[in-house]
């Protein structure tokens, strides 16, 4: 499968009377893509505005999913069943557009998942994201009555991934800064590569006991994955628009969209390192029955479909995740598949192996990101507060470890609140040393 990604830079995002490229900037009609998205007569109401990348007194709060805006350029469907009709992603020629993103808050009390972040374009806190530097193109909705807290959700972020195609298909006039191609055929033997190890990369990408009330949030090309057994996945359609974000918040769009560890075995792949052999990917179990029939055929498919020699893995939010991720480890050495697993320390206090949920001397590479709940201290006089209103924000959720309201000036919070800040998916810049 090929999938060529064709980069192009946005100096500014820019609010104007016409949608359209002009040298290195992109000009936004707000209400022609207000009128596009509404279309849909499950919205009431949409806020869009467009904050460029000089800002610095901005705070964006209730952020449920980030995009990169993309579309195709060859007839393929965007973001398959989200926005365009299934098929397979992850082929053919798609536009990216650099340093802008789109940013989806829910600001509606009440309704949605409690586990929702921000980011500041200022302040202290500034640093901690990429996201701070981009062009953004903002959006926050009301949808009609009725609709469950993921269906709620649901809406706004298709509505992002509208919006992300907007963009990049009226970006047609600014040069091509990158072109990337991404092919990879799984099952090749070429002779010059059969001496490399073959890696694959085990995803596991939902935890439905995070599925309050029985309402699961929709992943993978716009379907529900609670039941879904162990399925091998091209990496292309991971970064072409397969898989969403998700409530919990483990990852965002645009986290899958740039995937750190599949980028990185595709250059190891491109350099002759290794053999990238593809990816499986999978959900944490719910019964012991089920997670004892998901962890075999999990291994089944990476050492007798995949024919992997090793097997880098990621786990979800959580500490079942973490046992789950663990189990698919240990099944895989049983076979002879050599694992790294990447985990997220649950504490900042005591040593890294205080944070396991397992011990199995087979796991001997064991990689920490970054803690999860590692205290962050924010100053930061924002003029602006966007995805709460005022009358809300002070029923909004608060920073679990100290109760300060996101609204506060001076706020210390867990990492994992801040948008971009850290990434489960291998592109975070921070990680967890016993010191």
């Amino acid at each position: 499968m090929r999938l060529e990604m064709q980069s192009m830079k946005v100096d500014y995002l820019i609010a104007g009377e016409k949608t359209c490229a002009e040298k290195e900037n992109l000009y936004v009609n707000i209400e022609e893509l207000r009128a596009h998205l509404c279309e849909d007569d499950k919205l009431v109401s949409l806020d869009i505005r467009v904050i460029d990348k000089d800002n610095d007194d901005t705070r964006f709060v209730n952020v449920i999913d980030v995009i990169q805006p993309r579309c195709k350029l060859d007839g393929g469907e965007n973001f398959p069943g989200f926005v365009g009709k299934i098929e397979t992603a992850g082929k053919g020629v798609t536009r990216s557009l650099d340093d802008v993103i789109v940013v989806v808050c829910n600001a509606t009390p009440g309704k949605g998942r409690t586990v929702q972040k921000f980011f500041d374009t200022g302040g202290t806190g500034a640093r901690l994201t990429e996201y701070s530097s981009k062009n953004i193109l903002y959006m926050c909705g009301e949808t009609v009555e009725g609709l469950t807290d993921n269906e709620h959700e649901d809406v706004l972020r298709i509505a992002g991934m509208k919006a992300a195609v907007y963009l990049a298909e009226r970006a047609g006039d600014l040069a091509v800064s990158d072109t990337e191609v991404y092919d990879l055929d799984l099952y090749a033997q070429d002779e010059d590569t059969k001496d490399l190890p073959r890696i694959c990369y085990y995803y596991q990408v939902y935890a439905p006991h995070y599925d309050y009330g029985n309402d699961p949030s929709r992943v993978l090309y716009g379907q529900t994955v609670t039941e879904m057994p162990p399925t091998i996945l091209h990496p292309n359609e991971i970064l072409d628009g397969a898989m969403s974000g998700v409530h919990i918040q483990s990852y965002c769009t645009y986290d899958n969209q740039n995937h750190g560890i599949i980028k990185e075995l595709y250059k190891r792949h491109k350099n002759k390192e290794i053999v990238f052999c593809g990816v499986v990917i999978g959900v944490l179990s719910m019964s012991e029955v089920r997670r004892g029939f998901f962890v075999k055929q999990t291994g089944k498919l990476i050492k007798d479909v995949l024919n992997a020699d090793g097997v880098i893995l990621t786990k979800f939010h959580g500490g079942a995740a973490h046992l789950d991720s663990a189990l698919v480890a240990i099944e895989c050495e049983k076979l002879g598949v050599s694992t790294s697993m990447h985990i997220t320390s649950f504490t900042d206090v005591g040593k890294l192996a205080d944070n396991l949920v397992y011990a199995d001397e087979s796991l001997n590479l064991i990689i920490a990101g970054f803690t999860y709940f590692a205290p962050v201290d924010i100053h930061f006089e924002y003029k602006n507060l966007l995805g709460a209103s005022p009358d809300s924000f002070a029923s909004s959720w608060r920073a679990t470890s100290c109760n300060t309201p996101l609204g506060s000036v001076d706020l210390k919070i867990e990492a994992i609140f801040v948008a971009g800040y850290t990434d489960f998916l291998g592109r975070t810049k921070v990680r967890a040393m016993e010191y």
